[in-house]
């Protein structure tokens, strides 16, 4: 139930923005990231800055698209192949609003929100191909560097336990064998031999 509100709360968010983003004029004719960009307080990068501003076609292409994110976002969760390009979308969004803006840890926090959105599928595969894109690169490494960050020729490969801690274990198990296999003689020892069919039964004097 609390992923099913949250995922409500960002669907309202987003919504909601373009809704009041799409009555701004400045919005509908494609030039409302000119005014913010061009603050000095958001200029973290101000070549970044003054390359987006100065180039009419990228500024309405950035600023449309920032709108259309935002209001499509939900209804692209829909399909497998719109939800890859939403969640690419809001991605690419958060990470310009953060190099561009100056705004780090809103987008991170809006990316953590978006992350439940993604498969666990899609979770295991990342994974799998960040640890072999890591391996290829200890690889290459040189020897000495290699063996300082702990990748020698034997990384990637399954740790063995250590012949003290098997023959320990080994030792218990097989005295543990041995404690039963003795005990089991002094029983045969204890119960008396069967008598063959036929014999006469003795009795005692």
């Amino acid at each position: 139930m609390s992923l099913i509100g949250l995922a409500c709360q960002i669907f309202i968010l987003y919504t909601a923005s373009a809704l009041y983003k799409i009555q701004g004029s400045t919005w509908q004719a494609g030039t409302a990231l000119y005014y913010p960009l061009s603050l000095h307080e958001y200029g973290v990068f101000p070549w970044l800055n003054s390359l987006v501003t100065g180039n009419p076609v990228l500024l309405t292409a950035l600023t449309y698209f920032s709108v259309y994110v935002q209001l499509f976002f939900a209804v692209g969760l829909l399909h497998p192949v719109s939800r890859r390009l939403a969640l690419v979308g809001v991605v690419l969004l958060h990470g310009g609003i953060a190099v561009m803006m100056g705004l780090p840890w809103f987008s991170l926090a809006m990316l953590a929100f978006d992350a439940i959105f993604v498969s666990s599928r899609t979770w295991r595969g990342i994974e799998r191909t960040t640890v072999a894109v890591l391996r290829s690169v200890l690889r290459r490494l040189p020897e000495p560097l290699r063996g300082k960050l702990g990748g020698g020729r034997d990384s990637g490969a399954p740790r063995i336990e250590s012949h003290s801690a098997h023959g320990d274990r080994d030792g218990a198990v097989s005295g543990a064998g041995r404690g039963d296999e003795a005990e089991e003689e002094s029983r045969e020892d204890e119960e008396p031999e069967a008598e063959p069919a036929g014999a006469p039964r003795r009795t005692r004097r």
